[in-house]
């Protein structure tokens, strides 16, 4: 049984989030509700552990961001969901950059929350459509180049042997594609799926999505 705690200070956002998974899941157990930073320090000091955290970024008394240092760091066995309406460029990358686990839209539809959840908890890094082309947005405009990722891109490319499938993987997912969608177009199970982006990310030695569509770019498979 996994655990969740969903931190957000609007109550009824959290109603809808805890039915969305009661009614998805009958192997998860949401173990808390929060409704600020506060408030979900004190059930990590006091041993409340989760498996998943759904975090909102915008919530009373400790920015989100710094949260999310702090689960990161004291932590590192607890995943974070990230579920804001802000998806600004600045904030998508920051987050990405620290390493959290998923970043989608309150605005993305409750299939979408399934699938990241699924993605999330089943050890895969997971980012809505809007957050990925974000992402791409972000390396386009050459704002998270460094001059170390050019030799390690190449070097993956001479060394690494991609299949066909991993291949039409990693074009999709950077198209910001759900299992769900790709399992569909390529007439394979959504954990199938799953279980592709986990040795395609373990393959190329990523551990985000900033890696991957860096590398997909230089590749060409994608434009």
């Amino acid at each position: 049984m996994s655990k969740v705690i969903i931190v957000d200070d609007h109550i009824l956002f959290r109603l809808g989030i805890r039915a969305a998974i009661e009614e998805s899941f009958a192997d998860i157990s949401i173990i808390a509700e929060c409704s600020s930073a506060h408030e979900l320090l004190i059930h990590l000091k006091n041993g409340t552990k989760p498996d998943l955290i759904l975090l909102d970024i915008i919530i009373p008394e400790i920015d989100g961001i710094e949260i999310a240092k702090i689960i990161l760091r004291d932590y590192p066995d607890i995943k974070i969901l990230v579920l804001t309406t802000d998806t600004s460029t600045e904030i998508v990358s920051e987050l990405v950059d620290l390493g959290v686990n998923g970043y989608m839209s309150k605005t993305a539809a409750k299939t979408d929350l399934v699938d990241a959840i699924k993605s999330v908890l089943g050890g895969n890094p997971y980012y809505g459509k809007d957050i990925s082309k974000i992402i791409y947005e972000v390396y386009i405009a050459g704002s998270k180049q460094e001059v170390s990722s050019d030799a390690k891109f190449d070097s993956i490319k001479e060394t690494t042997r991609l299949t066909t499938k991993d291949i039409q993987i990693i074009e999709m997912v950077c198209r910001g594609l759900t299992a769900r969608e790709i399992g569909d177009k390529l007439k394979i199970s959504q954990r199938t799926v799953e279980s592709h982006k986990s040795h395609i990310m373990e393959k190329l030695c990523f551990k985000n999505m900033v890696d991957l569509i860096k590398f997909a770019l230089k590749n060409g498979i994608i434009s």
